[in-house]
């Protein structure tokens, strides 16, 4: 309640996304390994540096590949890449995506996959016997509200059942391009 109130205590500093990516994943790598489930974390472009509260967009992260994991079978792959870009005003933003090769979801639910207690039709059937495995429909919930208290969005994406799903996380860049110098 109190992320989505915007009432979380931050304490921004400059992070490098890779390194809490790879943080992340060396947490959670043994849960992946004994699934069967390949992780991986991989650079785009440079420029994944942001002011964040780690410990929070870390907790963020952590969500994004809990449900990945929860979501991909022995077999299935969850890479999270870092990368950077420049929108139409020319600001610049860091990029944070979670993809997996798992379940996918129908791709008119992307919106509702952020609503508190929503858990996507696998789980909202009481005859499935998965339902219960399916958390509690409020890990996305607090995700959004955590990439929104950094001043970020988060969106996600998936063609349809079987063919995988992604979250990006866009959050404003902590790097500025150098200024020309006098000597």
């Amino acid at each position: 309640s109190r992320a989505e109130e915007r009432q979380l205590a931050l304490d921004p500093r400059p992070i490098e996304l890779i390194e809490l990516a790879h943080r992340a994943a060396d947490v959670l790598r043994p849960r992946f390994d004994s699934k069967g489930v390949t992780l991986r974390v991989t650079a785009g472009e440079p420029g994944g540096t942001v002011e964040a509260d780690a410990d929070r967009l870390l907790e963020a992260l952590m969500n994004l590949l809990e449900n990945a994991l929860r979501h991909t079978s022995d077999g299935d792959t969850v890479t999270v890449t870092v990368g950077a870009r420049v929108d139409d005003s020319g600001a610049s933003w860091a990029l944070l995506t979670v993809a997996d090769t798992g379940d996918g979801f129908d791709p008119e639910r992307a919106g509702r996959l952020f609503e508190r207690f929503y858990r996507g039709d696998n789980a909202q059937s009481a005859s499935d016997p998965a339902a219960r495995t399916h958390g509690s429909g409020i890990g996305l919930t607090i995700t959004r509200a955590i990439v929104e208290a950094h001043g970020g969005t988060i969106t996600a994406r998936s063609d349809g059942a079987g063919t995988g799903s992604s979250f990006t996380i866009d959050l404003p860049s902590a790097l500025r391009a150098p200024r020309n110098q006098r000597h």
